[in-house]
């Protein structure tokens, strides 16, 4: 295992990406949110057009609570990767019948060819150094008219909030163990998988300036919420829920919008690249696969 994995895998054994009233977000489906981010991703997702018993797989799951909540909502036959054993013990409560998480490098993924009808993939590129070769083996196990959906960090991303904070000393990036160097050009992106055999359908801009804004801010109040303890009182969490999810609904919309000067530009925190693999499989993918842990 090379340094940057090493050291990507112990930050998230020691710091498992969880969020606040986790369980109660799995029950509910997308019912509440805690930021306009996740309205986002929900949008994106159901634009894909799965449906029950659609075989769907979440590189780099983490503590797999988001594609519980697919799972709920959708009905599909979800599994979840991730390569942090920690956060894998963590995204086993949600596991079932019909809902499976492993142990598992995204560069060797231990499924075989053509298998699922999409892949999913949200904020992982920018921790890996092999990033070709982790876009082959998701090209590699989706079924030919399946749909593959990546979010990742943009490398343009002059004038967006994050840079302005970058630019006064606040190191966002180091907070959550991003490698500049792994950021991704979108068209570098778009180029590499249609060698792949991975057609565009739709390249999405978001968390410019105001909606990254917004999104960060209603993280800090979770966050301080969950160190006041206020995740364990049972009586306030819906109420909770509730004013986080009015947040997100009422305001979301609107700071995306106002984030179209930036979007215009391709300037971005991150984005969506949404394709389709219709012509992924003209090539022969030679691959043997790893033991599952």
């Amino acid at each position: 295992m090379e340094r940057q994995q090493v050291f990507q895998k112990d930050f998230f054994d020691q710091r498992p990406a969880e969020v606040g009233w986790s369980d109660l977000l799995v029950k509910t489906g997308f019912k509440y949110l805690l930021k306009p981010r996740e309205k986002k991703n929900w949008q994106v997702i159901k634009s894909l057009g799965m449906k029950k018993g659609d075989r769907v797989l979440d590189v780099g799951c983490g503590t797999g609570y988001f594609l519980a909540r697919i799972e709920k909502v959708l009905q599909i036959d979800g599994v979840g990767i991730d390569f942090s054993s920690e956060s894998i013990k963590k995204a086993k409560r949600w596991q079932k019948e019909g809902l499976e998480y492993l142990v598992a490098e995204a560069e060797r993924l231990p499924f075989e060819d053509v298998s699922f009808d999409y892949v999913v993939c949200f904020d992982v590129l920018e921790h890996i150094e092999k990033q070709e070769k982790v876009l082959k083996e998701m090209a590699r196990v989706l079924k030919k008219k399946g749909k593959i959906l990546i979010y990742t960090i943009n490398k343009r991303q002059r004038g967006t909030w994050n840079w302005f904070l970058e630019k006064v000393g606040i190191p966002t990036d180091e907070l959550v163990a991003h490698d500049k160097k792994l950021f991704v050009f979108s068209d570098d992106l778009e180029k590499k998988l249609e060698k792949l055999g991975i057609k565009k359908e739709r390249l999405i801009y978001y968390d410019c300036f105001f909606s990254l804004f917004l999104n960060e801010v209603m993280t800090l109040v979770e966050k301080g919420l969950r160190k006041l303890g206020l995740e364990r009182i049972r009586f306030i969490s819906k109420p909770l829920l509730f004013f986080f999810t009015f947040v997100s609904q009422a305001l979301g919309s609107i700071v995306d919008f106002l984030d179209w000067p930036w979007k215009k530009l391709g300037l971005s925190n991150g984005f969506y690249f949404i394709g389709s693999g219709k012509n992924a499989h003209t090539r022969i993918f030679k691959h043997k696969i790893p033991a599952c842990r």
